[in-house]
């Protein structure tokens, strides 16, 4: 079911992507069936979260093409299910995605131009979808706030081998090389 739903939402973004059905189609394949996926099946949370991932993109694709205020709250739908499904790092990873994709934006007069025409309907729309996911997703992550302090990694989390190796032993060579 997870990867049908995955499916679906891949198939949804090409969609609103402006692909044909065959091309969505292959899309909605490929994804589902490619290594992330197939990978994250061995583990329900991520793969629980993969598929919010997809409708998160879908949904945000959906307000792009006409912001509005409606289409922003339904943006917060399903990032909040991002937030329940349990696996943060992808909604982090969807942030910063979608932080690069502003960016990208403003790189290009299209771009430039399509922000310029709707700056403050994106500005509150986006703004409002963020409270709205924060306060639908509150009664996941009021607790997870109050745990922090108890967690082993609050004082922050030690490098390999009990941090006796620095982070410079770990980067090494990693951007210069030598020719012998």
């Amino acid at each position: 079911l997870d990867m049908l739903a995955s499916g679906l939402g891949v198939y949804m973004l090409c969609r609103l992507l402006n692909l044909g059905n065959w091309s969505a189609l292959l899309a909605a394949i490929a994804v589902t069936h490619g290594t992330i996926w197939l990978i994250g099946q061995s583990n329900l949370t991520v793969h629980g979260s993969l598929v919010w991932v997809a409708w998160t993109m879908a949904a945000v694709q959906y307000w792009l093409n006409a912001p509005s205020l409606f289409r922003a709250a339904l943006m917060a739908v399903p990032a909040t299910f991002l937030v329940y499904a349990g696996y943060p790092h992808f909604a982090h990873g969807l942030a910063v995605y979608f932080a690069s994709m502003v960016i990208g934006w403003l790189m290009r007069s299209e771009g430039r131009a399509y922000l310029s025409a709707n700056w403050r309907v994106l500005l509150v729309g986006s703004a409002m979808a963020v409270v709205l996911a924060v306060c639908l997703s509150a009664v996941q992550l009021f607790p997870l706030l109050e745990l922090v302090e108890n967690s082993h990694r609050s004082e922050g989390v030690g490098l390999a081998f009990g941090g006796m190796l620095s982070a410079k032993h770990l980067f090494a060579g990693m951007l210069f090389f030598s020719w012998f």
